[in-house]
């Protein structure tokens, strides 16, 4: 969470996952939120590169998220990801589904395994 003073500005969660037939872990962002109040002044941006530096120092090897494309692609996020998704994205949304390395070893390609509450598959249409 971010804060300014005792004013919540922003909350960013991180759910940890697997990647088919490899032993790297992955982390799902989302949902990413910044009070109105508090839009373009960095928050955002603290909140993810905060967690991924978190991520990172427990050995997270990719953090994905399903995002707005130039949102996400200014926070370091590629556009192409190696990890396919849990479910078929349509294909309006394959640009927002996004990758961003947190170690220097490329991540392994395969698909993302994302706890019980993710499995619903219309949260992926």
């Amino acid at each position: 969470t971010a804060r300014v003073g005792d004013d919540l500005s922003g909350h960013a969660l991180f759910t940890p996952c697997s990647i088919s037939g490899s032993r790297q872990t992955a982390a799902l962002l989302g949902p990413l939120c910044v009070a109105p109040r508090a839009q373009r002044q960095g928050v955002g941006r603290a909140l993810i590169e905060s967690g991924a530096h978190q991520l990172s120092d427990l050995g997270v090897s990719v953090l994905l998220v399903l995002g707005d494309p130039a949102y996400y692609s200014r926070c370091g996020f590629q556009e192409r990801s190696v990890i396919e998704p849990p479910y078929p994205l349509p294909e309006a949304w394959r640009e927002a589904w996004r990758m961003r390395s947190l170690c220097e070893r490329r991540p392994n390609a395969g698909r993302l395994h994302v706890p019980a509450p993710w499995r619903a598959a219309d949260l992926w249409r």
